[in-house]
Formats: structure tokens, C-alpha cells, sequence
């Protein structure tokens, strides 16, 4: 029975992963389908450009127009690109146009809108700024171009809405970025605090707006001390770097990231309770169905907002958690984790798997500050939700062998990690069951290196912080 039972799972396992393949071939088609079509309307439209050229004026706008929806179709067919790179690895010996290129003419096709649109509106017209917004998220190359683009981009709107504008605000930042991308850091920092200025001045000092400024703000402190101090791994050395102004980069950035958490806390605290308020609300309301309706639509609108600033929250936690470690404030990181999970496990629930790069944190920083137990328990729990989650891929017909496999090496990882911490507490049998498990199913070797290396660390007492670290962030896939 249990032989005539196995062969049915094996059974199941190959019509599931039957469906799976069929399901990936259909994807296929469809991409090839798409990029057809894709194809031939990039031919129509250069076509159409062509025509235009030769018998309309040469700066007519329609030609702008042709040449901005051209860029679309060049960066459709990017995605596509990168999407089949992704899923054959180097487009498996096929000649195709890399995504690079197709961002390269994208690119070219919005500096010919662009053009045109400034010699027939002016170089200060609402719809030349959007044609530059267009150019900067076309992922140019050249720091220089984006930096030029993003300041001709402030200049426009400040032209047309006045230099205290939210818009200027966010071409500002904009601006900020590519300063910080050519490692001018004090024009990174004046343009984004000018920014910041507007924010306050126009939506209040509790605004979201302002909490996000903050965050991008505090990023440029941190991208100054990575290149000040690219290879340091003590407080010591991150906290001794200052900038030109004499403060401590570290300092900088986890006083910003701070007041950018609090925003975040106290804008969700507000939200949660407008949230409960139209529960009670359509609660109390449910004989009148038209405005029940349009709470139900409030309702639904207010979800978004909580869910957004949920997520900005999380990443300002996390952003914040690792300054804080900089500093050699760990016990600081290890509450801003607990924060962090607290809001994922209110918004994904307490088994979802997006809460794994939280417990990897809270792992490491426990083990920095020497609390075997707390390491023990988040490695437990990242072990139980991996097992759970790896339990129903494996159920799911679409779930491929290569996702499986992900899973497997994910899994053997934390179990290794969770081995080691029941080592350091004396609990061999449970350590050895774990590494037993972990082997079992084939994984990167570089994973069982970084664990007996860990091992071996663990046993001369040396630089047992570092090592354990790499095993629980160590990606399998790499």
C-alpha cells in the first residue's frame, strides 16, 4: 500500500509538473506573440515618423507625438527582453536585441520629442517638463545627461508654478539623485533639504511627503559613507567618517531615518483608526445602501492609503535598523526589527513568507548582542514558514522544478543556520537532526561550506558574528 501510495504522489508530481511545463510554453507563445506585434508596430510608427518628416514642418508636434509613442513600444520591448533573459539565462545562444538597446533608442526617441516640443512650445510648457520626466525614467546611462535633464526639469516648473511648488519638490529630489549618483554630495544634500523645505512649508512637518524626503535624504548620507568607507565592518570605523560639514554621516542618517519612521507610526496610527471609524460606520449603516456603498468605497480607498504607508514604513524600519547597527547601536536595531515584524505580521499575517528578510535581521543582530536564544527563535520561526510555504508550492501544479528547488536550497539554509544556533545552546541531537534534514536535499555546496566554516569559527571563538551572518543571508540562488 505504501509503495502503490508513493507511486500515485510521483504520479501526481509528474502531471502537476506536466502542467507546469505546459503552462510555461504557453507563456512562451505569448511573449513571441507580443514581441511580434510589438515589432511590427515599431516599424509602422518609424514609417510614420518618416512620413511626417517629409511632409509636415520639422518640429510639427505630431511628429513629437509619433516619436513618444515609439519610445513606448522600444521599452515594451525591453521588458520582454529582460523577461526572456530572466527565464532562458542568456537568451539560450538565440540572437536577440539585448534590453540595453531597446533603452537606448527609447531614450534617443524621447530626446527627438523632446526637441520638437520645445522648439514648437517653448522651453518652459507643462508638456516639455512631462516629455523630461519621460527621458529620466528612461534609465539613461549617463549620470551627466540625467543630471542635466532633472535640472532642466526644476527649471521649467519653477517658470510656470513658482519655485515653492510641490512639483518643484519633486523635480528637486530628482535633481538630489543625480547629484548623488555623480558623488557631489553637498549639492545631493542642498537640493533635496531645499525640497524638504516645500514639503513642510506646503503639506505640514506629519505629512508623508516629508517622511519620504527624509528617507531619500538619509539614503545620500549613506551612499557618502559607503564610499568614504567601502570595506568597514566596525562601528568604529563607519562612526568615525564625517562629512564636509564636520557631522558624523552615521549619526546624520539615523537621526533623519528616525524622524522618518515617526512620521510614518504616526500617520498609520491615523489611519487605523479612520479605518475602524468607517467600519462602525457601514456597521451602522447597512439599511441605507447608497452611502453604505460609498463608504464601502472609502473603505476601500483607505485600505490603499494604510497599505502604501505600510510598506514605506517597513523599508524606513529596515533602512533604519541597519544605520542604527552602523552606529553600534544594536539593541536600537533589534527594537526597530520588532517594529518591523509587528507591522508585516498586522499587514501579512504571522506566517507569510515576506516576513523571512525581517527575522534574517533579527537573527543577525541577536547574535551580535550574544542572545543565543532570541537567534534560536527567529531562525525556528524563518524555518517553519519556509517548510509551510516550500509544502504548498510543492501542492501547486504551476510551481516549477527550478522554483521547487529555490525552496529546497532556502529551506536547507535556515535549517543549517538553525542547526548551528541549537549547537551553541547544547542541544547536539536536535543541531545534528537539522544538519541531517538540510543534507538531504540537494543544495548549493556553498551553502554547506559557509556552515562548516561557521562551525569552525564557532569552535576557535573567532569572528563568530561575521561568519554566522553570511550563512543567514547567503543567497542559494546566486
Amino acid at each position: 500500500q505504501q509503495q502503490q501510495q508513493q507511486q500515485q504522489q510521483q504520479q501526481q508530481q509528474q502531471q502537476q509538473r506536466q502542467q507546469s511545463d505546459d503552462t510555461n510554453d504557453a507563456l512562451s507563445v505569448l511573449r513571441a506573440a507580443r514581441r511580434e506585434v510589438l515589432t511590427e508596430g515599431v516599424d509602422v510608427l518609424q514609417r510614420a515618423v518618416t512620413l511626417q518628416q517629409d511632409h509636415l514642418s520639422a518640429d510639427d508636434p505630431a511628429t513629437a507625438v509619433s516619436y513618444v509613442f515609439l519610445a513606448r513600444m522600444y521599452w515594451s520591448l525591453a521588458q520582454l527582453s529582460e523577461l526572456d533573459s530572466d527565464k532562458d539565462g542568456s537568451n539560450s545562444g538565440t540572437k536577440r536585441t539585448p534590453a540595453s538597446e531597446y533603452r537606448r533608442l527609447q531614450a534617443e526617441s524621447l530626446r527627438h520629442a523632446l526637441r520638437i516640443r520645445e522648439a514648437s512650445y517653448g522651453a518652459t510648457h507643462p508638456i516639455v517638463a512631462t516629455t523630461l520626466d519621460m527621458l529620466l525614467k528612461a534609465r539613461l546611462a549617463d549620470s551627466e545627461e540625467v543630471l542635466d535633464v532633472a535640472m532642466r526639469g526644476v527649471s521649467v516648473r519653477e517658470a510656470k508654478l513658482g519655485a515653492d511648488h510641490v512639483d518643484v519638490a519633486h523635480a528637486l529630489v530628482t535633481a538630489g539623485r543625480a547629484y548623488q549618483a555623480l558623488g557631489r554630495w553637498r549639492d545631493a544634500k542642498q537640493s533635496m533639504r531645499r525640497a524638504l523645505d516645500i514639503f513642510v512649508q506646503r503639506n505640514g512637518d506629519m505629512h508623508q511627503s516629508v517622511a519620504i524626503c527624509l528617507t531619500t535624504l538619509a539614503w545620500v548620507y549613506r551612499a557618502q559613507l559607503r564610499a568614504a568607507k567601502p570595506h568597514a565592518t566596525t562601528s568604529d570605523e563607519w562612526t568615525s567618517v564625517k562629512d564636509e560639514d564636520g557631522d558624523v554621516l552615521v549619526h546624520m542618517e539615523v537621526a533623519l531615518l528616525t524622524q522618518a519612521s515617526e512620521i510614518f507610526s504616526a500617520i498609520r496610527e491615523q489611519q487605523v483608526k479612520q479605518q475602524q471609524q468607517q467600519q462602525h460606520q457601514l456597521e451602522e449603516e447597512q439599511s441605507a445602501p447608497q452611502q453604505s456603498a460609498r463608504q464601502r468605497n472609502d473603505q476601500r480607498h483607505q485600505r490603499e492609503l494604510l497599505r502604501r504607508n505600510d510598506m514605506r514604513m517597513i523599508g524606513s524600519l529596515r533602512s533604519l535598523a541597519l544605520a542604527q547597527e552602523r552606529a553600534g547601536r544594536v539593541e536600537d536595531s533589534l527594537a526597530c526589527v520588532a517594529e518591523m515584524l509587528r507591522v508585516m505580521e498586522e499587514r501579512f499575517g504571522s506566517h507569510h513568507v515576506r516576513l523571512l528578510p525581517a527575522l534574517r535581521l533579527q537573527t543577525a543582530f541577536s547574535d551580535a548582542v550574544g542572545d543565543a536564544h532570541r537567534v534560536r527563535e527567529a531562525l525556528d520561526r524563518a524555518v517553519s514558514i519556509l517548510q509551510s510555504h516550500r509544502h504548498s508550492a510543492a501542492a501547486s501544479p504551476s510551481t516549477s522544478s527550478e522554483s521547487l528547488a529555490q525552496w529546497d536550497a532556502g529551506l536547507a539554509q535556515m535549517q543549517l543556520a538553525l542547526s548551528l544556533a541549537h549547537r551553541r545552546l547544547g542541544d547536539t541531537a536536535h543541531a545534528q537532526q537539522l544538519y541531517e534534514e538540510a543534507i538531504g536535499v540537494p543544495h548549493s555546496p556553498t551553502i554547506d561550506m559557509l556552515y562548516n566554516v561557521a562551525l569552525a569559527y564557532d569552535d576557535m571563538r573567532s569572528s563568530r558574528n561575521l561568519m554566522f551572518r553570511k550563512l543567514v543571508f547567503f543567497n542559494p540562488n546566486s
